[in-house]
Parts: C-alpha cells; structure tokens; sequence
C-alpha cells in the first residue's frame, strides 16, 4: 500500500494546528528560480511571501489558510516566528563562521 506524500496545504494546516501562525511564500520553479517572476534577479528565492503584508498576514486560521493554497497550491509555507508563535530561528550560514558561532553557542547554552 502506497503512502501518501502530505501536500503543502495539509503542512500548513498541521503547523497552524500547533499554534504556529503561517503564511503563503513563493515557491522555486523546475529551472530553479523564485517563482515571484524575478528570475535570476531574485535575492531570496523561495523565501519571501506571497502576500501584500508579508509576515503580518500569518494566520492559524484554517479558512484563510485554505484560501491561500488553493490559489498558490505549490507555495512554500513561512513561519511568524517570535512572540506571536514562540518559535525562535537560528541561520547557521557557515561560508560566514556559523558553524563556529553555533559550536560557541552551544558551548554557552547547551545543545539547540
């Protein structure tokens, strides 16, 4: 018996179902650029939101959810991350010392 691949919209919802507030972000096409129609020009391809208010949209509504990826069916999912959904980002870019800041981190925090 074959397992189905959740889609992005079943993501979407579970996540918002854990309080995390999510919104719609461009997704990246089969050639491998931002699908905002920028091209190569893009400097955050995949990663920047579909919406008109960006991360003040997130929501955990699932109507409005639904909405979303019924209109943008293949967007990547954005996270609010901070106050409004207790999830702090780290961005370890190691061609710019985070692997090392992360180890010196982890020395003074423990393990992230």
């Amino acid at each position: 018996m074959k397992t189905k691949t959740p889609n992005q919209l079943s993501r979407a919802l579970q996540y918002a179902g854990y309080g995390w507030p999510v919104l719609p972000l461009y997704g990246i096409t089969k050639d491998g650029h931002c699908a905002c129609g920028a091209g190569t020009k893009c400097n955050r391809p995949g990663k920047h939101p579909r919406t008109g208010n960006g991360v003040h949209d997130a929501t955990t509504d699932p109507s409005q959810i639904k909405k979303w990826w019924e209109k943008w069916p293949n967007a990547n999912i954005g996270l609010a991350a901070g106050k409004v959904s207790d999830i702090i980002v780290v961005n370890i870019e190691p061609r710019h010392g985070g692997t090392k800041i992360l180890k010196m981190l982890e020395a003074e925090l423990g393990h992230l």
